[in-house]
């Protein structure tokens, strides 16, 4: 996956991406389809990045500054780059998870709404799908294959 970058329109982008995703299904029987689709579409919008930096997933760090009342130019500028990052960072995260929340079901949702980042949430579906319906013969049937005696998970 390729690093985001940062223009507004990448977020234009991810919704139109996410509109013509379907849905993952309850059951999970599309998981590794949608799942795929879903970070395909975070990446050809340009924002992979919230999902593999451990540097952009993450709320940006506020800086601290010696006297925070009597900021010098320097801390001024500082401050004012890190205000814009800030709001430009909450920006695509809320598109990123409101696009997640209208691709899964609403039972799902509920248990992921509260999560602070996008990937906190994604990680979320993803061990709900991956833990409850790994093995199930529907799940089992799309996404495993044999290999002489032994079975692969793909």
């Amino acid at each position: 996956m390729s690093t985001s970058i940062k223009t507004p329109s990448s977020t234009a982008k991810l919704g139109e991406y996410l509109a013509k995703l379907l849905a993952c299904k309850a059951d999970g029987t599309n998981w590794v389809f949608f799942r795929d689709r879903f970070m395909f579409a975070i990446d050809a919008a340009g924002l992979s990045d919230h999902f593999e930096d451990a540097v952009t997933s993450a709320e940006p760090v506020i800086p601290v500054f010696a006297d925070p009342q009597q900021l010098t130019a320097d801390e001024n500028k500082v401050h004012d780059a890190y205000t814009a990052r800030w709001r430009f960072w909450r920006s695509e995260q809320a598109v990123i998870k409101q696009g997640l929340a209208t691709v899964i079901p609403d039972s799902l949702f509920r248990k992921i709404k509260s999560e602070k980042t996008a990937k906190s949430m994604w990680d979320k579906v993803k061990r709900e799908y991956e833990h409850n319906y790994r093995w199930s013969p529907l799940i089992c049937a799309a996404n495993c294959k044999m290999s002489g005696a032994q079975m692969e998970v793909t």
